[in-house]
């Protein structure tokens, strides 16, 4: 049968339509996007970017000249790769600009702008400066300026409040420094993440230090922000106790800096931490509020619209420019703008232009964790929302929706909660239900008593509702601590097992209407089960044992992992920065067989709290040594409630291991406890020596020069050892003479922390060293210190080295 032209048309146009792709915005991004991640992993030179870029370009407009689409499609594919590779390329290498980098390490003089919100965290207030002069040179960059409190390396950090403002003209002299990359394996990389807010230097310095020259300098806007989120706070100051305040602030501008550190980690552990973090959540409930509030006014819709659009505005200028933030209101604009020219809204091209945007403004967005959380998780809500609300939707209409979005919302961020911050959280999914309503409720009544301020009596009125409100959702958000699945802590998924898990839920949700999918679904269980069976079956067994000497700054932690996978933990630092826990789970480390505690000092105890308590522990080594303080008695308290079997160490002790050609044994402290010389809970510190075929560690804690002599006095010879980890970081009272005579290390070790108020290492101490031909691996320059063995010879990696070698 033949057609007529008519039906032959309309099939054409049908065909036509068919072949679109429905959302091309979103394929233009995700590959603009994969040009911008091969460009961070891969380092090509510009001249061979640009000349492929331009062979692509010039190919892909000579195909679709000739009415070749396929050839075309894929051009302009890879063009937009190498268009994200090239612009990110650019973008790194233009943000320190010429001429910064002389000045770089050295003392110097400069003189700029406060160009953010000063941020009190802990001992240090934080700004990001706007450079005018260095050295007399005309220099306009950007650099972070931390100015410290704290004056006792021991006392409690107080938060103080700064007296610098934005737009204030200052002038001082510091050390202009890069900011550190990674001290640990697969730590966190402050370099990175102040570039990507454009800083790549910083200064530390103390406020006297600081001669302000001027105020009311900056950007016009920003200091409009500036003055509603001062008027904000001022606000809740005046009408809110401390906690409730606290709490209010860090829901409106997130601030979580004045909340109790208990309270903090109830809103972490239950999964609602995100209403802290100022995000989409906050623009979506502002948007919420006053658009009721002006549809109660009867205020016409386009009125309304630019209001809100003025309101989300002022908004991003009080809390600042995060990459959340930008997302939600780009969203909110193009969706008025459709309003406005009586288009429909197509939210995947929304999400996919609000993206795009943000990546042309700043390529490292894409690193950014609030980037990654806030994207994931309004595509994981326009993905699975309209597939999960008609199964709930039988509980009521508001229940079920609040039910949807936050199921849709946690099956989309879970993974990169768990790879960012190690924590499984499904109590999250009931949380929710009950503190976004009430956090709802507690940013309407904050808005509406700043609003009214002017007239304190009925400001008192809204926050004195807003005391109870707050109060409820403080006590919800402990109640639901207490239930099973609340802040659960997990290794590290991998980066495949992630990229799995979002295939894998596209995979069943479309299981049913498509046969391929069926067919790929199936094949990709078969292939990860054999994957699973096999790897673990054929996986090399390794010869080798590594020590990893961790950068806990002023203090010791040591990580040994042994050839048949049992490891020993020696110390945990101070556990200031939750740095020992996070590399354990980094290195997805699930059980520890041996923890040592050489003293109950804090800088080598405290990291040791959060292993005990999240780790299972295999048994406890320690001195024996009593002490008064929390940390000690904390560290106690959760051997005894876990059960933990623990022995006290004396000279002769060994440790069991499964290998005939390693032995542990414990040389320190004695029977006898030093009870003369320098600090006692030092001098019996435990000491140890690890021996792996011709290859030996002594790990010596903080002993000083009488434990030393004693040591001398005792073994000798029997002393010397390949690798040291040198006592007390390098103190003046340790690494004597004799000592290091009997030991004859080819190299040490120096556990010590950055711009320590100690001294530590000593001048004479690196001399003595450096006499003896010891070479010496400092944490506070290189980082952690990795060195394997194969019982034979022996390899020493640091941090620094492998990022000079990696970037």
């Amino acid at each position: 049968m033949r057609l007529s032209a008519d039906e032959a048309g309309m099939n054409a146009n049908n065909k036509r339509k068919s072949s679109r792709i429905k959302y091309p915005l979103l394929i233009i991004v995700l590959t603009y996007i994969l040009g911008i991640i091969l460009s961070h992993l891969l380092d090509l030179p510009f001249p061979f970017l640009f000349l492929t870029l331009t062979f692509l370009l010039l190919s892909f407009f000579l195909s679709f000249k000739r009415g070749n689409l396929t050839l075309s499609t894929i051009f302009l594919i890879f063009s937009l790769i190498l268009s994200g590779f090239l612009y990110h390329k650019l973008f790194v290498s233009c943000l320190t600009p010429s001429g910064l980098d002389e000045f770089l390490g050295k003392k110097v003089e400069i003189i700029g702008t406060v160009s953010s919100f000063p941020e009190a965290k802990e001992e240090r207030t934080s700004f990001a400066l706007k450079t005018e002069e260095i050295d007399g040179k005309r220099m306009g960059s950007r650099i972070e300026v931390s100015i410290f409190h704290a004056k006792d390396f021991y006392r409690e950090a107080e938060i103080k409040k700064s007296s610098f403002q934005y737009g204030d003209r200052i002038r001082f002299r510091g050390r202009l420094e890069r900011p550190p990359a990674s001290r640990n394996p697969k730590g966190f990389d402050y370099r990175s993440y102040l570039l990507g807010r454009k800083i790549p230097a910083l200064v530390y310095l103390r406020e006297e230090e600081i001669e302000i020259l001027g105020r009311e300098g900056g950007n016009p806007l920003s200091r409009v922000g500036l003055f509603f989120r001062q008027h904000l706070m001022e606000t809740i100051d005046q009408t809110l106790p401390s906690l409730q305040g606290g709490v209010l602030k860090g829901i409106l501008l997130g601030r979580r800096g004045e909340l109790p550190p208990e309270i903090e980690k109830d809103f972490i552990d239950t999964g609602v931490v995100h209403v802290l973090a100022v995000s989409g959540l906050h623009v979506g409930l502002i948007t919420f509020i006053f658009g009721a509030f002006f549809a109660i006014l009867r205020l016409p819709k386009r009125i309304s619209a630019l209001l809100l659009i003025l309101i989300i505005f002022l908004y991003a200028l009080m809390v600042g420019p995060r990459p959340s933030i930008l997302r939600a209101s780009i969203m909110f604009g193009i969706g008025t703008l459709a309003y406005y020219l009586q288009r429909k809204r197509e939210l995947y091209n929304s999400l996919a232009l609000a993206a795009l945007i943000l990546l042309l403004i700043n390529p490292l967005f894409l690193f950014n964790i609030g980037f990654q959380l806030s994207f994931i998780a309004v595509l994981s809500i326009l993905y699975l929302y309209p597939r999960i609300w008609p199964k709930l939707k039988s509980l009521s209409h508001y229940l079920g929706g609040l039910m949807a979005v936050s199921l849709a919302a946690w099956i989309g961020v879970a993974p990169l909660i768990a790879y960012h911050f190690n924590y499984f959280t499904p109590v999250a999914l009931l949380a929710n239900l009950f503190v976004v309503p009430l956090v709802t409720i507690v940013v309407a009544l904050g808005f509406l008593a700043t609003i009214f301020s002017f007239f304190l009596p009925l400001a008192h009125l809204f926050s004195h509702a807003n005391w109870l409100f707050l109060t409820l959702l403080v006590k919800a958000v402990n109640f639901f601590n207490y239930f099973p699945g609340a802040g659960i802590r997990v290794i590290t998924p991998s980066l495949f097992f992630i990229g799995f898990y979002y295939l894998g839920i596209v995979g069943l949700i479309n299981f049913r209407r498509s046969p391929l999918i069926r067919k790929v679904v199936f094949i990709g269980t078969l292939c990860l089960i054999a994957f699973f069976i096999w790897g673990n079956i054929f996986t090399p067994q390794s010869d080798l044992l590594k020590v990893t000497f961790l950068d806990v700054g002023q203090g010791d932690s040591i990580f040994v992992q042994f050839p048949d996978k049992k490891n020993m933990l020696i110390d945990g630092g101070s556990g200031r920065y939750d740095t020992l826990p996070s590399y354990l789970w980094d290195q997805r480390i699930r059980r520890i067989d041996y923890l040592i505690s050489t003293h109950p000092h804090t800088d080598h105890l405290g990291g040791l709290i959060g292993v005990l308590s999240n780790f299972r522990v295999g048994g406890v080594i320690e001195s024996g040594q009593e002490h008064t303080s929390f940390t000690y008695k904390k560290f106690l308290e959760i051997m005894k409630e876990k059960k933990i079997p623990y022995r006290i160490a004396r000279a002769g002790q060994k440790l069991e291991s499964n290998q005939n050609n390693i032995r542990i044994d414990i040389l320190h402290p004695q029977e006898e406890l030093i009870e003369y010389g320098g600090s006692q809970l030092n001098n019996n510190s435990i000491v140890v020596k690890l021996t792996y075929g011709k290859v030996s560690f002594l790990f010596t804690a903080d002993i000083e020069k009488e434990a030393e002599g004693l040591l001398v006095k005792k073994y000798g010879l029997r002393l010397k050892s390949t690798i040291l980890k040198v006592p007390h970081q390098g103190s003046k009272t340790s690494s004597t003479l004799k000592f290091l005579e009997k030991v004859s290390p080819e190299c040490a070790i120096i556990s010590v922390g950055a711009r320590n108020p100690f001294g530590h290492p000593h001048p004479e101490v690196l001399k003595r060293f450096q006499n003896l031909g010891i070479k010496v691996y400092r944490t506070d320059e290189e980082g952690a210190v990795i060195i394997t063995t194969d019982g034979r010879d022996y390899w020493v990696n640091t941090m620094r080295e492998k990022q000079r070698l990696g970037k």
